[in-house]
């Protein structure tokens, strides 16, 4: 499990923009996603985290970043 203060990490370890796009999370809002679903094996631990705008983890829905066609590709 993971707790704010390792969302807080996460968020400057990110300069409080997107995993994938790189937008400014404090204009976008953010979601918490799991870089490796949890479907597909992930895990709830902080390293397996990642902040992404709303737009990026809903078009990311449960894929692997392999599958998915965003930055890391």
């Amino acid at each position: 499990n993971y707790t704010k203060a390792d969302i807080e990490m996460i968020r400057k370890g990110q300069g409080n923009r997107c995993w994938y796009c790189g937008a400014d999370l404090a204009l976008t809002g953010e979601h918490i996603d799991h870089f490796v679903p949890v479907s597909k094996g992930g895990t709830n631990d902080p390293g397996n985290l990642r902040l992404a705008c709303p737009a990026c983890n809903l078009s990311k829905h449960d894929h692997s970043p392999q599958e998915w066609s965003g930055r890391l590709l």
